[in-house]
Formats: C-alpha cells, structure tokens, sequence
C-alpha cells in the first residue's frame, strides 16, 4: 500500500511551554505550491527554499499554504526550526504507512517529503531511511494519547526534534 495522505507533521510542545515565532523571509524561487508546515532551509545567499527529499538541514517550516507561484526574491512567512521544539509526525518506511512502536525511540531517522504536484511539502518520518538523517525520535503518541493512538496504527505518529546538526548549516 502506497504511504498515507495523512502526511504532514505538526508542531505538537516546546520545552519552554512558548509557541513558536514566525518571521518573513525570501524564497529561492519557483518551489511550486508547498503546504504549510513544510520544511524549508536557507542557503548561504540568504533566501529560503524547501528541503530535498534526501536533505539533512532544515532551518524552519513554511507558515502558510502557498496559492500562486512565487518568484525569487517574493516573502513568505516561516517558524523557525529548533532543537527545543517537538513535533508530531506520520511514519512510513520505504514508501508504505508504517506503524511506530517503542524500540524505534532514540534512534534517528530523515523525511519524506513530496514534490508532487498537490502534495508539494507533505512530509512523514520514513523509519527506513538511516543515512539522511534529520529527525530524533523521542517518544510514540501512544504512549502520550493511548485512547487516540495505537501502537498497531499504520502510519503511527512519531514525536520527533530537529537533529542539532540539521539547524546547523553546512
């Protein structure tokens, strides 16, 4: 079965217990029509663009869903990425819904994220890929929300942070 549609991951605590900030910057270019909550980076000149599907940095998450194409240069509001947040996450691995039980905690993991048209940004925590890596998971939703979530579900819902490395910039 191909991965879910339920796809994109969610700001879920902080450790500060204080919400994220969101800021304006320039994109790249042309990124097509990404969804809110996709994970963007900047480059060395400054402007922001989406994370490849293999990337390893993430700097931050669009603020707002996208509806005209937009140019280099044009301002798009971000939350910027931070080792003291956690967000929630849909799992698959390899392509497929997968579920996310408790030895998956404390390892690391990389994204999934789309560059299909209508799904430009969606992404999930593929618990297959081990060499990209930009995700450490913490914790299971099922052991924060057992009635909601079940350690059969597929995807399950991970609870992730930014790799310190991957709000670094190479």
């Amino acid at each position: 079965m191909a991965a879910t549609v339920k796809k994109q991951m969610w700001f879920y605590s902080s450790d500060d217990g204080v919400a994220p900030n969101t800021d304006t910057v320039q994109i790249a270019g042309s990124m097509g029509l990404p969804i809110a909550g996709t994970p963007m980076v900047q480059a060395a000149d400054g402007y922001w663009d989406i994370v490849a599907t293999d990337g390893v940095l993430c700097h931050g998450f669009l603020a707002e869903t996208i509806l005209v194409e937009k140019a280099e240069g044009d301002k798009v509001r971000i939350v910027r990425g931070n080792a003291k947040h956690v967000y929630a996450i849909y799992c698959e691995s390899a392509g497929t819904d997968s579920a996310v039980v408790q030895s998956d905690v404390g390892d690391a993991y990389g994204p999934t994220i789309s560059a299909t048209a209508g799904e430009v940004g969606y992404t999930t925590l593929d618990l297959n890929e081990t060499t990209n890596l930009m995700f450490d998971c913490e914790d299971i939703m099922y052991n924060k929300e057992p009635l909601k979530y079940a350690l059969a579900d597929a995807p399950g819902v991970a609870l992730v942070r930014l790799r310190a490395s991957a709000l670094v910039s190479s």
